[in-house]
C-alpha cells in the first residue's frame, strides 16, 4: 500500500485517494502480493538472513538472542577450560609440596 501511495503522492494526475479497486487489471495480483509480503516467513536457515517486510522487531530480537548466545557459550566454554587448568596447577602444587 505504501508503493501505491508513493505513486500517488508524486507522479498520479488523480489526487486522492488510491484503491485497489483503481487498478482494475492488477487488483488482483497487487492484493496477493501484499498478502504473500505479510505472511512471509523464513523457511531455511539461509532466509533467517532476510529481514521481514512487516515488523523487523522479532527478527532484530531473534539476531540479538543469537549474538547473546553465542557470547553465553563461549564464556561458559572458557569458564569450564580455566577451572580445569587452575585444578591441575593445584594439583600440581600439591605433589611439589608433599615431595618426591
Amino acid at each position: 500500500m505504501d508503493m501505491i501511495r508513493e505513486f500517488r503522492d508524486k507522479y498520479s494526475p488523480v489526487q486522492g485517494d488510491l484503491q485497489l479497486q483503481n487498478f482494475l487489471i492488477y487488483a488482483n495480483r497487487l492484493q496477493y502480493i501484499q498478502q504473500k509480503m505479510s505472511e512471509w516467513k523464513p523457511e531455511t536457515f539461509l532466509e533467517l538472513s532476510v529481514r521481514p517486510y512487516k515488523n523487523p522487531l522479532p527478527f532484530y530480537g531473534f539476531w540479538f538472542a543469537i549474538v547473546i548466545g553465542i557470547a553465553s557459550i563461549l564464556a561458559l566454554v572458557a569458564t569450564i577450560i580455566q577451572t580445569y587448568a587452575t585444578l591441575k596447577e593445584l594439583e600440581l602444587q600439591i605433589q611439589e609440596l608433599n615431595g618426591p
